[in-house]
């Protein structure tokens, strides 16, 4: 994973399971800059059944491969998520 990126891994223990089996992580923009360094740029890496649930006003901006796992990518107010594709995407509120 690149270095200018920190990291969630929601079946390392960094979420809570969901009713379907698959963990669930649920953050605002304020978690993201607080989790995140001076890039401010948080990945969140997972399976398929793991859901992420990240509040409203996200705009999304492509897609990016990192060690070989593809990620969604989302920018809010200085901050970016990066969200890997396995994961539901449902809940994150874009504009």
């Amino acid at each position: 994973m690149s270095e200018d990126a920190n990291l969630i891994e929601p079946n390392a223990g960094d979420g809570e399971s969901g009713a379907d089996g698959g963990m669930r992580v649920k953050l605002d923009i304020a978690d993201v800059l607080t989790f995140a360094d001076d890039s401010h740029t948080l990945c969140v890496l997972g399976n398929p059944g793991d859901s992420l649930e990240a509040g409203g006003g996200w705009t999304p901006i492509g897609q990016e491969t990192l060690d070989g796992a593809v990620f969604n990518v989302y920018a809010q107010d200085g901050a970016i998520l990066k969200v890997d594709v396995d994961i539901d995407q449902s809940l994150i509120g874009i504009v």
